[in-house]
């Protein structure tokens, strides 16, 4: 049948994961999902327990990751055993095929598991499916725990196994479901051309960027020829992303901002968002209005500083004067990445965590009730001057 032939992994769990008896080794259950992780290519991420170990299978047609509680449990995977206070995860990532077959997915796996207890649920703000089997008969003489998750990530179709001795997934089921509740999956984009934005009213590229004039904390919009994003609270971030479907390796990205007297006593900071993954995966040229800057990496949320000080002073020189635009530069080629101020270069640092990604706007508010931050022009060449 098309799901089975497609999802070939699951023919192979029974038997190949294990042999017909257990051991009985110690496991200490571990619910820290501290430990980060992305694929080869950079388009899957997800977190899993520190201490757990992770191996990529790439297909041509279907990614595909093992994970086990120990590198002892990886290794007795391997060699077709299982023993008790071992779990293995499989993650299955699709597009178009397993979306295709979604619908039959839930019969095929009950027929497989005619005993299973199936329920619809949310995890990471997702839907998902969740089938579960205790003490599923392998042989006459050895049983297993399996819990299939199904989850959609947009134009991606997930499927997440899970395989244990008997009563070890109710052990571990917390950092089962923080596994799937951490999964992202970008759409690999195509290299795109560069682009300018002069935010008149007949800039036909007006449309790649986000525009949100009703939510009550973060607006953004464009009006009069620029750009403006406001934060109508204090110590407030915000950002103004171009569209999804853009990305670019080897670029040079300008932003000119407005230098009016508003911005400089509301904003606190402000930026170049570069080599976007996702709304918590990007790099960032970040200025101070009082006068310094930094260079940064968000993964998952989580700031990283590239600069061996995570803030630098801005030489005298490079400081915008008061009443003339303000020009943010970054030219990224390879993994390094070299910022300008004013027409004047700060530094260069080296990164390999992102090769390549979309672009965006950042703001922060002072301790202000409303800060306003105007741009005038944004541009992307991919044409780099040697």
């Amino acid at each position: 049948m098309v799901f089975m032939k497609t999802i070939r992994f699951l023919s192979l769990l029974i038997p190949l994961f294990f042999a017909s008896h257990l051991h009985f080794p110690v496991q200490a259950q571990i619910t820290d999902i501290g430990q980060p992780f992305y694929s080869l290519d950079k388009s899957t991420y997800f977190r899993y327990p520190i201490g757990w170990i992770v191996e990529e299978y790439p297909e041509e047609d279907l990614a595909l990751f093992l994970l086990a509680n120990s590198q002892e449990s990886l290794a007795r995977a391997k060699d077709s055993r299982i023993d008790k206070g071992d779990v293995f995860i499989e993650i299955i990532i699709g597009n178009d095929t397993l979306i295709e077959i979604g619908e039959s997915f839930q019969s095929e796996i009950l027929t497989k598991f005619p005993a299973a207890i199936v329920r619809d649920t949310f995890l990471g703000g997702r839907t998902a499916t969740i089938i579960s089997q205790d003490n599923f008969p392998v042989d006459n003489d050895f049983s297993i725990d399996i819990q299939i998750i199904m989850l959609s990530l947009e134009d991606h179709t997930v499927l997440l196994v899970a395989i244990s001795s008997p009563g070890e997934l109710e052990r571990f089921q917390e950092a089962i479901f923080g596994i799937a509740e951490s999964l992202q999956v970008a759409t690999a984009p195509t290299e795109s051309d560069g682009f300018i934005s002069t935010f008149e009213a007949d800039d036909p590229n007006n449309d790649l960027w986000t525009q949100d004039t009703e939510d009550t904390v973060r607006q953004s919009h464009i009006t009069n020829g620029l750009y403006e994003l406001k934060a109508l609270e204090p110590n407030t971030a915000l950002f103004g992303f171009a569209h999804n479907g853009l990305s670019f390796t080897d670029a040079v990205i300008d932003m000119e901002i407005v230098n009016a007297e508003e911005m400089r006593a509301t904003v606190r900071s402000y930026g170049v968002i570069f080599r976007r993954q996702t709304a918590e995966n990007f790099y960032l040229f970040e200025v101070f209005t009082d006068n310094h800057y930094g260079i940064w990496r968000l993964v998952n949320g989580t700031w990283e500083a590239l600069l061996e000080e995570s803030f630098q002073t801005i030489p005298e020189e490079s400081r915008p004067h008061e009443g003339e635009p303000i020009n943010l530069r970054v030219s990224a080629q390879g993994h390094e990445f070299t910022v300008f101020i004013n027409d004047h270069e700060l530094t260069t640092v080296s990164d390999d965590m992102f090769s390549s990604g979309g672009v965006g706007i950042y703001l922060v508010s002072a301790d202000v009730d409303k800060a306003v931050l105007q741009v005038d022009r944004f541009s992307v060449s991919t044409e780099i001057p040697h």
